[in-house]
């Protein structure tokens, strides 16, 4: 079975890692120096409380409308919340100063209060009765509201309200899906072509190791929204060259909340999910919980070949592989959350993935020979393997969160534990090469691959945020992680006698250790409507294959932002970053995996880091417009390229030299108060070289996206989404993939007072939602496209009980997630 080549390939395994004693003397100077910190600040705080009353057209209580408080002086955000059941609303410990109230709520258009001051003898503000008018239109004679936007561009980020639209049945892969400026190969995810990418889950780190299961298994009912941001500080990993956020529901009344979801879709094959979530908030304490299921199965078609030059002539390998899949997914959270006082809470929470591929799934292997292209083959290789396996994640975490004082000073500290097994199998069950008239041949070896593994991984960090005087605001923090994976790949070879003998040469006892110790600051300041974020990351890395090498290497990170405000209506900023890729953990290990008699799979041990320079310049018009120039440079960037040996191929990952240009235009749009959404095209170039064994390849070329999305608010609260995406061929390494197109339509209503919500979907509608690239080597032609099942129409329901809101409640900030991409 032929791999599709990809830029950045990464296995997901990971184990049991102990706290080295070399940390030790660190840990000690971090402990002296946050107890110093904590020390140093004020203990009395002068704080003021801010309270009103939010009202409908009818003067009746509005219950959870937004009420944000933001300062007078910038607009910036101070404080946020929701009003209650009867509208009332109060925002206690804000620091004196000068503030102004903004109050939204979907439908409604939105009010701001008058500038105000909290000072000594005046610390308490009421702000009245504050009443919210509707925004809508009349369609027909019926009254149509208007809805808050599905998508909204911001200047360092693209921000998805998914309570707003209707993938509340469907899971995070078919979200990306629909999003221009995302890329969706398989479970691989990009965003603006950044691979390397950080997720969190309410701003916690989520282990790389589980992001395909999650991003295959969350729910869009249990998100309020999800930022996608595309320059990230030096705060986050050296490794981050773009973040996504998503930020769950977590009911905010007292008492118990949640949801429960069903869905179905319905392609070739049928699929399911199911899933509940709650909240119970008691005074100070609040406990959350989700457990999801989704299973069913899913058809992989695939086609394309090969064209070798062997001994100065052609020979042609007609690839036409099937593979079906029986996948389940059960995946759950429960988290502990308690208030200590007004200003300090810990967290302890645990989740975890149980991901399973049933024995029932079934590899089809099909290779045609023949000596031209389009030609009949005069013979076929045909094999069949069966195929399971499991994975197993949990994620064990601790968080603590404080409010120094009344200036804004916080400090966090967090540890995480994250033990992962792993078990993958596939036996062929024959391997035949046959005539045009199904006759045997010849029978080809029958093998066995089996690779169990198990991995862990330690990370602690502690994170500063210290405003001062004239606006000034430093922001400091330590990371330890340490990671150990042991994996033992071996493969069989069936004898004669039907009995399963070890191959030596293709069987390995691999141990990984690695072990990074990290540090940032940072300081931002604004100078009037000119405001700059500096700050530099060092990042100390030791890496260990036992047996095979040993790299020690320290880096630093710098990120820069400059931001100039020229209007309300216009705005511009600088943006450079540096970042490290470091290679997964099984690619730098020995191993060789046999596939059948024409493909192979091989490790590198020389694989050499990845490192990123990235700069952007963008500009904002009026909020709606928004451009932005980016260039990147990637040394030594991965790339899984086949290598010819003989009428076998290798396939191996490569270091390669990678430069992007690109220019991203997009806009949101309201064109009628019924009627909203966004238009968005990107443009880039490409350039890549490299030494592909001997051979020095290189590869150029331009490539286009074109996005359309609309959001239709109806009568009889309903809700009509179509999304439009199309994307030209691109260059990604030394392929160029397919062009392709994706479409879909669905229509959202609700029942029983907005307690039972509906979604119907047609996803893929014009059937071209098709991967795969064009590959050309010294010695080798490819082409390998892939249809994965997705043009399907599907059918979402979500009960909602209790008291809904859709505020995120505190969550820890942990930071496991890319060693956990690398352990697989």
């Amino acid at each position: 079975m032929l791999l599709i080549c990809r830029m950045n390939p990464h296995c997901h395994l990971f184990r049991k890692a102990r706290l080295c004693r070399n940390a030790a003397p660190l840990l000690k100077s971090f402990s002296f120096i946050a107890m110093l910190l904590i020390c140093s600040v004020r203990l009395l705080a002068q704080e003021g409380t801010v309270s009103g009353s939010v009202r409908g057209p009818q003067q009746a209580g509005l219950p959870f409308a937004t009420v944000n408080l933001r300062s007078a002086a910038d607009s910036n955000q101070v404080k946020g919340g929701f009003s209650g059941e009867n509208g009332v609303f109060n925002m206690k410990n804000i620091p004196y100063g000068r503030y102004f109230l903004t109050i939204t709520n979907i439908g409604y258009a939105p009010v701001s209060t008058p500038v105000f001051e909290l000072a000594e003898g005046k610390g308490t503000y009421d702000a009245g009765i504050i009443t919210l008018i509707h925004t809508a239109t009349t369609l027909k004679g019926l009254e149509v509201k208007a809805g808050k936007r599905v998508l909204e561009k911001k200047a360092d980020r693209f921000v998805m309200n998914v309570a707003a639209s209707t993938y509340q049945a469907n899971d995070l892969l078919s979200i990306f899906k629909a999003l221009p400026f995302m890329d969706v190969e398989r479970e691989t995810v990009t965003i603006n072509g950044k691979s390397n990418l950080l997720v969190l889950v309410d701003n916690v780190p989520r282990p790389k190791e589980s992001l395909d299961a999650i991003f295959a298994s969350m729910i869009g009912q249990d998100i309020e929204k999800i930022e996608f941001i595309t320059n990230p500080s030096a705060q986050y990993d050296g490794t981050a060259d773009a973040v996504i956020n998503i930020i769950t529901k977590k009911g905010q009344l007292m008492g118990f909340t949640g949801s429960v979801i069903a869905g179905v879709s319905q392609g070739i094959y049928a699929n399911g999910n199911a899933g509940v979530s709650f909240t119970y908030r008691k005074k100070k304490m609040v406990i959350n919980g989700t457990l999801n299921y989704k299973g069913g199965d899913y058809l992989v078609q695939n086609y394309g070949y090969r064209v070798l030059t062997l001994h100065d002539r052609n020979i042609v390998l007609n690839e036409t592989p099937w593979d079906l899949y029986k996948n389940r997914t059960f995946s759950g959270t429960l988290g502990l959350q308690y208030s200590l006082s007004t200003n300090h809470s810990v967290l302890a929470q645990v989740d975890g993935n149980y991901r399973s591929m049933l024995d029932g799934t079934r590899w089809h292997n099909q290779i045609g020979f023949s000596r031209e292209l389009g030609k009949q083959p005069d013979s076929t290789l045909v094999a069949l393997q069966r195929a399971n396996s499991r994975t197993n994640i949990t994620n064990y975490s601790f968080t603590y969160k404080g409010k120094l004082d009344a200036s804004g000073k916080k400090i966090s500290a967090t540890i995480i534990y994250t033990p992962l097994d792993k078990r993958t199998m596939n036996q062929m069950e024959y391997q035949n090469v046959i005539d045009p008239a199904g006759k045997i041949l010849s029978e080809r070896p029958v093998v066995r691959n089996t690779n169990p593994s198990n991995s862990s991984i330690v990370v602690t960090q502690a994170d500063a945020q210290l405003p001062f005087k004239n606006a000034w605001e430093a922001s400091a923090g330590v990371k330890l992680s340490f990671s150990k994976l042991k994996s033992d790949p071996f493969q069989e070879l069936l004898n004669a006698d039907q009995h399963w003998s070890l191959i030596p040469a293709l069987s390995f006892n691999n141990l990984y250790r690695e072990r990074v110790l990290a540090a940032y600051a940072g300081l931002q300041k604004s100078f009037g409507k000119f405001s700059f974020n500096a700050g530099v990351r060092a990042e100390k890395t030791m890496m260990k294959v036992e047996g095979v090498y040993e790299r020690n290497f320290t880096d630093l990170f710098p990120s820069l932002l400059l931001q100039q405000i020229f209007s309300k209506d216009y705005t511009m900023a600088f943006n450079y970053k540096r970042s490290i890729n470091r290679p997964s953990f099984v690619e730098l290990t020995p191993y060789r995996n046999y596939l059948d008699d024409y493909t192979v799979l091989e490790g590198n041990p020389g694989l050499q880091p990845q490192y990123t320079d990235l700069l952007n310049v963008n500009a904002g018009i009026k909020n709606k417009l928004f451009i932005d120039l980016d260039y990147s440079h990637s040394k030594d960037a991965f790339s899984q390229l086949p290598i010819q040996r003989e009428d076998t191929t290798a396939w191996k990952v490569i270091n390669l030299d990678v430069r992007n240009y690109m220019t991203t235009i997009s806009y949101d749009y309201r064109l009628f108060p019924w009627w909203q959404g966004n238009a968005f095209v990107r443009g880039s170039y490409f350039e890549t070289k490299g030494m592909l064994g001997k051979d020095l390849v290189t590869n150029d070329g331009l490539a286009m996206i074109l996005g359309f999305s609309g959001t239709f608010s109806l009568p009889c609260d309903l809700k009509l989404d179509l999304t439009f995406n199309y994307r030209t061929p691109r260059s990604y390494g030394l392929a160029e993939s397919r062009k392709r197109s994706f479409a879909r339509l669905a229509l959202k209503g609700n029942l029983m007072q907005k307690k039972l919500q509906y979604t119907i979907s047609f996803s893929d509608i014009f059937k071209d939602d098709i991967s795969g690239f064009n590959l050309t080597t010294p010695n080798l032609n490819s082409r390998f496209y892939t249809f994965s099942d997705s043009r399907r129409i599907g059918i979402g329901l979500v009960y909602n009980f209790g008291k809904n809101t859709v505020k995120a409640a505190q969550s820890q900030k942990l930071d496991n997630e890319e060693l956990l991409n690398r352990a697989n």
